[in-house]
């Protein structure tokens, strides 16, 4: 089990530090050429009506420089809707308005039909044009075109992706050291280990590193989330980090990344743990509620609910158990003072 267990450790430090890297490079090259094609795509995803389904191919235009100017990166796809084109514009623009778009202008009988912006990205909606006829095939499909036009809009862009994604990522990378380090500090000044958790609590934690892979490449679906709501995710996903690295520095040379109890252990109680019993689970768990919330990842979404939060109750409950087997009494009575994972709640 233990060179299984080393194993996994190595593969978690080679997995974080590539994944850092990749949203490191993703973010320079935002700042350096503006938003992907991927970019563009989940824009326009999240902005197209329900009800709407697409004819034909995608029509991708990466953006760079030529001789006879710049080529501006695009993403277009044609629509359809039951009720036709009017129908589709007037859901385009209920949707562009819900996902804080500015509808810059809007025609009632034109094959242009409608036209809006949001930061660097402009939207075009048409039927009946030559691109829209290449594309779909169809003379009543409505092609909605997005392209990267730096300038200047009424409607402010949400934060980019790829700065969530580093901010995600970068944070939890930050505990992690913060983590490694004082445990390796804290291993020189205690004493012997008397128990230790060997149970699936302990080894699944080694998978530490996939919800962050799903973050950086984007894998599943996501749903836009509105700008207050992304800002709200970073919040919570950088002050509970926050938290996490002042609860272990609190724990001092107590604090180590497996569940152990050893020789001279004691029970703390400033700081975070005045508040509640396992601050450190209660920090992770608001940063990855928040990387939920900044991403809107539904992949990230069903493995925080489904896989993390309960991993970290498992955990917590059986830590609880070998410091009431060591500790005793103490414990105990510490125990009925101060709330086990969340503030003010039950004991």
């Amino acid at each position: 089990m233990k060179p299984l267990l080393s194993a996994l450790a190595v593969l978690e430090v080679v997995a974080f530090v590539l994944t850092l890297g990749y949203v490191v490079v993703a973010l320079g090259s935002y700042v350096a050429f503006g938003p992907t094609i991927g970019d563009l795509r989940a824009a326009r995803d999240a902005a197209i009506p329900a009800e709407a389904r697409r004819a034909g191919e995608e029509l991708l235009v990466e953006g760079r420089k030529s001789r006879v100017g710049d080529i501006r990166t695009s993403a277009a796809a044609a629509y359809v809707l039951p009720g036709g084109p009017g129908a589709f514009t007037e859901a385009l623009t209920r949707s562009f308005a819900g996902h804080g778009w500015a509808v810059t202008w809007r025609a009632a009988i034109s094959s242009n039909l409608l036209g809006a912006c949001r930061g660097p990205l402009v939207a075009n909606a048409s039927v009946g044009t030559a691109n829209a006829l290449a594309v779909s095939g169809r003379t009543d499909a409505v092609l909605l075109e997005l392209q990267v036009l730096p300038g200047v809009c009424p409607a402010s862009a949400p934060p980019p992706r790829e700065l969530v994604s580093l901010l995600v990522v970068a944070s939890f990378v930050g505990f992690l050291a913060t983590a490694t380090y004082a445990r390796v500090a804290g291993l020189r000044g205690r004493g012997e280990t008397l128990r230790r958790s060997g149970g699936i609590e302990s080894a699944l934690t080694a998978f530490a590193w996939v919800p962050y892979v799903l973050v950086a490449l984007r894998l599943g679906p996501e749903l836009e989330p509105p700008g207050w709501l992304a800002v709200v995710g970073m919040v919570l996903a950088l002050g509970g980090v926050g938290f996490a690295i002042w609860s272990v520095l609190a724990l001092g040379r107590h604090y180590d990344l497996e569940l152990e109890v050893h020789e001279g252990h004691e029970i703390v109680r400033a700081g975070p743990y005045g508040l509640v019993r396992h601050p450190v689970y209660l920090g992770i768990a608001l940063h990855s509620l928040g990387a939920v919330l900044a991403t809107g990842n539904v992949l990230l979404a069903i493995g925080t609910l489904g896989v993390t939060l309960p991993l970290f109750y498992l955990r917590a409950v059986t830590e609880e158990g070998m410091l009431r087997a060591e500790l005793g009494d103490a414990y105990g009575a510490y125990a009925r003072s101060v709330p086990m994972l969340v503030p003010f709640g039950p004991r």
